[in-house]
Protein backbone atom coordinates (compact mmCIF):
# COMPACT_ATOMS: atom_id res chain seq x y z
CA UNK A 1 0.00 0.00 0.00
CA UNK A 2 0.96 3.64 -0.20
CA UNK A 3 2.10 3.91 3.42
CA UNK A 4 4.41 0.89 3.07
CA UNK A 5 5.86 2.22 -0.19
CA UNK A 6 6.42 5.64 1.39
CA UNK A 7 8.21 4.08 4.38
CA UNK A 8 10.24 1.73 2.19
CA UNK A 9 11.52 4.60 0.05
CA UNK A 10 12.53 6.56 3.13
CA UNK A 11 14.20 3.50 4.71
CA UNK A 12 16.02 2.55 1.49
CA UNK A 13 17.34 6.08 1.04
CA UNK A 14 18.22 6.29 4.76
CA UNK A 15 17.20 9.91 4.62
CA UNK A 16 14.87 11.70 7.05
CA UNK A 17 15.65 15.24 5.86
CA UNK A 18 12.37 17.20 5.63
CA UNK A 19 12.68 18.22 1.96
CA UNK A 20 13.43 14.65 0.90
CA UNK A 21 10.55 13.22 2.92
CA UNK A 22 8.18 15.87 1.53
CA UNK A 23 9.25 14.88 -2.01
CA UNK A 24 8.43 11.19 -1.66
CA UNK A 25 4.84 11.63 -2.92
CA UNK A 26 6.26 13.36 -6.01
CA UNK A 27 8.59 10.40 -6.62
CA UNK A 28 5.67 8.00 -6.36
CA UNK A 29 3.43 10.08 -8.65
CA UNK A 30 6.16 10.34 -11.28
CA UNK A 31 6.81 6.59 -11.10
CA UNK A 32 3.10 5.92 -11.62
CA UNK A 33 2.99 8.28 -14.60
CA UNK A 34 6.06 6.68 -16.14
CA UNK A 35 4.54 3.21 -15.85
CA UNK A 36 1.22 4.32 -17.36
CA UNK A 37 3.02 6.14 -20.19
CA UNK A 38 5.16 3.08 -20.98
CA UNK A 39 2.73 0.19 -20.66
CA UNK A 40 -0.68 -0.02 -22.30
CA UNK A 41 -2.71 -1.96 -19.77
CA UNK A 42 -5.93 -3.30 -21.37
CA UNK A 43 -7.99 -2.79 -18.23
CA UNK A 44 -7.16 0.93 -18.35
CA UNK A 45 -9.26 1.62 -21.46
CA UNK A 46 -12.44 3.66 -21.62
CA UNK A 47 -15.04 4.27 -24.29
CA UNK A 48 -16.79 7.66 -24.52
CA UNK A 49 -19.10 9.29 -27.02
CA UNK A 50 -19.53 12.96 -27.74
CA UNK A 51 -20.21 15.45 -30.48
CA UNK A 52 -17.94 17.34 -32.84
CA UNK A 53 -19.29 20.72 -33.86
CA UNK A 54 -19.63 22.01 -37.41
CA UNK A 55 -16.94 24.58 -38.18
CA UNK A 56 -14.79 23.68 -35.15
CA UNK A 57 -11.68 21.70 -36.06
CA UNK A 58 -10.83 20.91 -32.40
CA UNK A 59 -12.15 18.21 -30.09
CA UNK A 60 -11.41 18.36 -26.35
CA UNK A 61 -10.03 15.25 -24.73
CA UNK A 62 -11.20 13.86 -21.38
CA UNK A 63 -9.24 15.01 -18.31
CA UNK A 64 -8.00 11.48 -17.61
CA UNK A 65 -6.89 10.88 -21.23
CA UNK A 66 -3.52 9.18 -21.71
CA UNK A 67 -3.56 8.05 -25.36
CA UNK A 68 -6.00 7.06 -28.08
CA UNK A 69 -6.83 3.54 -29.04
CA UNK A 70 -9.34 4.54 -31.72
CA UNK A 71 -11.42 7.54 -32.77
CA UNK A 72 -14.50 7.26 -34.98
CA UNK A 73 -17.18 9.49 -36.48
CA UNK A 74 -20.71 8.06 -36.50
CA UNK A 75 -22.98 9.41 -39.24
CA UNK A 76 -26.78 9.80 -39.06
CA UNK A 77 -27.23 6.23 -40.38
CA UNK A 78 -25.06 4.78 -37.61
CA UNK A 79 -22.09 4.05 -39.87
CA UNK A 80 -18.65 4.28 -38.28
CA UNK A 81 -15.75 6.00 -40.02
CA UNK A 82 -12.48 5.49 -38.16
CA UNK A 83 -10.17 8.47 -38.38
CA UNK A 84 -6.46 8.02 -39.04
CA UNK A 85 -3.97 9.44 -36.56
CA UNK A 86 -1.61 11.91 -38.27
CA UNK A 87 0.74 14.71 -37.29
CA UNK A 88 -0.51 18.28 -36.92
CA UNK A 89 1.79 19.33 -39.79
CA UNK A 90 0.07 16.86 -42.12
CA UNK A 91 -3.38 18.24 -41.30
CA UNK A 92 -2.22 21.85 -41.69
CA UNK A 93 -0.59 21.06 -45.06
CA UNK A 94 -3.49 19.06 -46.53
CA UNK A 95 -6.22 21.36 -45.13
CA UNK A 96 -4.54 24.80 -45.00
CA UNK A 97 -7.74 26.80 -44.54
CA UNK A 98 -9.97 25.38 -41.80
CA UNK A 99 -12.94 27.53 -42.84
CA UNK A 100 -13.04 26.32 -46.45
CA UNK A 101 -11.56 22.82 -46.03
CA UNK A 102 -14.67 21.19 -44.60
CA UNK A 103 -16.31 17.79 -44.80
CA UNK A 104 -16.51 14.53 -42.92
CA UNK A 105 -13.22 14.36 -40.96
CA UNK A 106 -10.76 11.68 -42.05
CA UNK A 107 -7.76 12.48 -39.85
CA UNK A 108 -6.95 13.64 -36.35
CA UNK A 109 -3.79 14.68 -34.55
CA UNK A 110 -2.90 15.44 -30.97
CA UNK A 111 -2.87 19.21 -30.93
CA UNK A 112 -1.88 19.79 -27.32
CA UNK A 113 -3.26 22.09 -24.70
CA UNK A 114 -5.56 24.99 -25.45
CA UNK A 115 -4.50 28.51 -24.53
CA UNK A 116 -7.65 28.97 -22.43
CA UNK A 117 -6.84 25.93 -20.24
CA UNK A 118 -3.29 24.60 -20.19
CA UNK A 119 -4.52 21.30 -18.68
CA UNK A 120 -7.08 20.64 -21.42
CA UNK A 121 -5.68 18.53 -24.22
CA UNK A 122 -7.33 18.51 -27.65
CA UNK A 123 -7.29 16.93 -31.07
CA UNK A 124 -7.23 18.80 -34.39
CA UNK A 125 -9.37 17.37 -37.21
CA UNK A 126 -8.92 17.35 -40.95
CA UNK A 127 -10.99 18.41 -42.71
CA UNK A 128 -12.99 20.67 -40.39
CA UNK A 129 -16.40 19.09 -39.70
CA UNK A 130 -19.10 20.38 -42.07
CA UNK A 131 -21.85 19.20 -39.71
CA UNK A 132 -22.34 18.12 -36.11
CA UNK A 133 -21.26 14.50 -35.85
CA UNK A 134 -21.37 11.96 -33.07
CA UNK A 135 -17.92 10.61 -32.20
CA UNK A 136 -16.76 7.60 -30.27
CA UNK A 137 -13.34 7.41 -28.68
CA UNK A 138 -11.61 4.43 -27.11
CA UNK A 139 -8.68 5.62 -25.06
CA UNK A 140 -6.22 4.68 -22.35
CA UNK A 141 -6.70 6.65 -19.15
CA UNK A 142 -4.76 7.56 -16.05
CA UNK A 143 -6.25 5.69 -13.09
CA UNK A 144 -6.51 7.38 -9.69
CA UNK A 145 -3.14 7.67 -7.99
CA UNK A 146 -2.30 5.70 -4.87
CA UNK A 147 -1.25 8.96 -3.27
CA UNK A 148 -4.04 10.06 -1.00
CA UNK A 149 -5.23 13.62 -1.29
CA UNK A 150 -6.77 15.85 1.31
CA UNK A 151 -9.84 14.44 3.03
CA UNK A 152 -12.73 16.86 3.48
CA UNK A 153 -15.23 16.14 6.22
CA UNK A 154 -18.73 17.42 5.56
CA UNK A 155 -20.78 18.30 8.60
CA UNK A 156 -19.65 18.02 12.20
CA UNK A 157 -17.82 14.82 13.00
CA UNK A 158 -18.80 13.23 16.30
CA UNK A 159 -16.36 10.44 16.93
CA UNK A 160 -16.89 9.83 20.60
CA UNK A 161 -14.84 10.69 23.66
CA UNK A 162 -11.60 9.71 25.41
CA UNK A 163 -9.45 10.09 22.27
CA UNK A 164 -5.94 11.56 22.38
CA UNK A 165 -5.02 14.38 19.97
CA UNK A 166 -2.35 13.45 17.47
CA UNK A 167 -1.46 12.28 13.99
CA UNK A 168 -2.38 8.67 13.28
CA UNK A 169 -1.16 6.57 10.36
CA UNK A 170 -3.17 3.74 8.71
CA UNK A 171 -6.32 4.32 10.74
CA UNK A 172 -9.49 3.41 8.79
CA UNK A 173 -12.09 6.15 8.48
CA UNK A 174 -15.06 4.25 9.92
Amino acid sequence: NYEQLYNNIQAYAENTEALFVASIPVFIQEAEDRIYNSVQIPSLRKNVTGTMTAGNQYVSLPNDWLSNYSFAVIDASGNYTYLLNKDVNFIREVYPNPTTSTGLPKYYALFGSQYTDINEMSLILGPTPDSNYTVEMHYYFYPPTIIQGQITVLGTPTGGTLYADGVYQNVPLT
